[in-house]
């Protein structure tokens, strides 16, 4: 089953399409390491966990991140969220683009425990700034196809919501729940940093 949403801003359409499956069947293992301890100095240096290539950059190659607030009891992707620690409520990936009109898709390969709607994806850099994009719930993958960026440095941020009327949790629960190969798609692309955020 697959989910569209469209965001229009300053001219540029942008379609956010979301892939819906259980977490039972995603590429999950509680074998899988964590990416438990970001960068505390916001270095800019590539590491292990971000891995450049010609035609883009991935972020969490090795590991995936946990985002929310380390309250999950009734978490869809509870097994997995229990084998891995905590990093934070919001997670920054920030990129270069080194040629203007570079076309750019942004594919998060790897979603478990989206359970609330609050969830949120945006995009900030260069002067510009997307409006916040929902990630469905249930979302196993999400894609943003056909960006056209100018040279300059982005931020992906991915930031876990907060429960204000879902009767299945508690009010001001944030959404616990895993993203990794969180992938920058498209040539002239550099992975500079990520960094988590309580």
């Amino acid at each position: 089953m697959k989910r569209s949403i469209k965001t229009y801003s300053a001219g540029l359409a942008l379609v956010m399409a979301a892939s819906v499956g259980s977490c039972k069947q995603a590429r999950y293992s509680v074998n899988k390491p964590a990416i438990s301890t970001p960068p505390t100095d916001n270095s800019t240096k590539p590491d292990d966990q971000i891995k450049n290539g010609p035609d883009g950059t991935t972020f969490g190659t090795t590991g995936v991140f946990h985002l929310g607030d380390g309250l999950f009891g009734g978490s869809t992707c509870k097994p997995q969220l229990d084998a891995l620690p905590l990093s934070g409520s919001r997670f920054n990936f920030t990129f270069n683009v080194t040629e203007d009109n570079t076309p750019v898709t942004i594919l998060v390969a790897d979603l478990c425990g989206i359970d609330l709607d609050s969830n949120i994806l945006t995009l900030t850099g260069n002067g510009v700034t997307q409006p916040p994009m929902p990630i469905p719930v249930s979302a196993a993958t999400v894609l943003i196809p056909s960006l056209t960026l100018s040279k300059g440095t982005y931020v992906l941020t991915i930031t876990a919501g907060m429960n204000t009327d879902n009767s299945h949790f508690a009010i001001g629960h944030v959404d616990d729940f895993i993203v990794g190969h969180v992938q920058v798609q498209g040539t002239n692309i550099q992975g500079v940093s990520y960094d988590a955020q309580p």
